[in-house]
């Protein structure tokens, strides 16, 4: 996948833990991709956001009907962009009442699989985000770096999944 499809199952994985925590009413650990590339694994965010993207928007309802609003970070107002468009894709998908995305946020493996096999069923290729990972971590060679300039046509593959450390 390149970067564009990085940024996308990102975004995936947060609509995941959000909805999966509203649901619930419980918190989720956050996740952080594995990603390989030609013989390097390692840790990055390619999903970085200025304030200035961010924007509240309704979710759901709750029993009485009052509208429950998150942070959700966008790139205007128009809805072909991403991340509007992915989380229309996401929303027309996979929120239904009955779903609450306990068991599935629970097991990484099996959310992996479903968040990369949704961002590869997307039939759109736009990404305002610059090319870099932030918090940059080589597992295969120890180097820490705050970002890392990359090509938007990276060869990525998403191998893992690993929990961040809250502070």
């Amino acid at each position: 996948m390149n970067l564009t499809k990085a940024n996308y199952l990102e975004y995936v994985l947060y609509l995941f833990k959000s909805y999966a925590s509203r649901k619930s009413e419980k918190e989720f650990p956050t996740y952080r991709v594995v990603w390989k590339n030609n013989d390097d694994m390692f840790l990055g965010n390619s999903l970085s956001w200025d304030a200035e993207y961010q924007t509240l928007v309704q979710t759901k309802f709750d029993t009485d009907f009052e509208p429950h609003l998150s942070p959700i970070f966008v790139s205007g107002s128009n809805k072909d962009n991403f991340p509007t468009n992915v989380r229309s894709a996401w929303v027309k998908k996979y929120d239904a009442p009955y779903n609450n995305f306990v068991k599935l946020y629970s097991t990484p493996a099996e959310l992996l699989i479903e968040a990369v096999n949704f961002v590869n069923s997307l039939n759109f290729d736009d990404s305002p985000l610059q090319p870099y990972f932030k918090d940059f971590e080589s597992l295969t060679t120890g180097v820490k770096l705050p970002f890392l300039l990359v090509s938007q046509d990276i060869d990525l593959t998403p191998v893992s999944l690993v929990k961040v450390e809250e502070n």
